[in-house]
């Protein structure tokens, strides 16, 4: 499973932690991720472990954007 972190909304959620760490504390396992600067997110691929409600904002490239 393939999940992306969105970096401004984490900020503007209130989420000051690193991606890796929220990540982490959510419980989700990841075998590869790779940082993309200019859209100001980082894809974790080879997501395990997602549990069913996550904030909004980490998403599946499959969801709709904001929302």
């Amino acid at each position: 499973m393939i999940l992306i972190y969105d970096l401004i909304g984490a900020h503007v959620a209130g989420e000051h932690r690193s991606a890796f760490d929220c990540m982490r504390a959510l419980g989700v396992r990841w075998s590869e991720y790779e940082a993309q600067p200019i859209a100001d997110q980082i894809v974790f691929r080879g997501c395990a472990d997602v549990p069913a409600e996550l904030p909004e904002f980490v998403r599946s490239p499959r969801s709709k954007a904001g929302g």
